[in-house]
């Protein structure tokens, strides 16, 4: 496992690669995965008009998400309080370094989002 992304460079990503055995089958079977960490947008940079960028804080004024999504937001989770103090809800980072995507309601545990843990065989 590898999560020197998230612990040296703030980047919300994990990898591991194996090999899982299962019980009575001869060798073992490879795989990859991805951990995507959940976070939370707290500013945007915003163009200063000298061509340069400021970051502006989310908030009611500038929601992060509906930006994020091209002005189409999905509802936020109502158990989690904090998505609505931040005026955004928790995002997973995808491997193109840019492209983020929304946590579902399903990937929420007692109002907390989860990580993601996507495998390939």
């Amino acid at each position: 496992m590898d999560f020197s992304p998230a612990v040296l460079f703030r980047i919300p990503l994990g990898h591991v690669v194996g090999k899982m055995s299962v019980d009575g089958a001869k060798g073992a079977i490879p795989f990859t995965g991805v951990f995507r960490l959940p976070f939370v947008l707290r500013a945007l940079p915003v163009p200063d008009g000298k061509g340069s960028t400021v970051n502006v804080p989310c908030g009611p004024s500038l929601p992060c998400d509906a930006i994020a999504f091209g002005g189409t937001p999905t509802p936020l989770n109502p158990l989690a309080l904090y998505d609505l103090i931040a005026a955004t809800r928790p995002l997973y980072l995808l491997d193109d370094m840019a492209t983020i995507v929304p946590v579902q309601s399903s990937e929420f545990g007692g109002g907390w989002a989860t990580v993601r843990f996507e495998i390939s065989f």
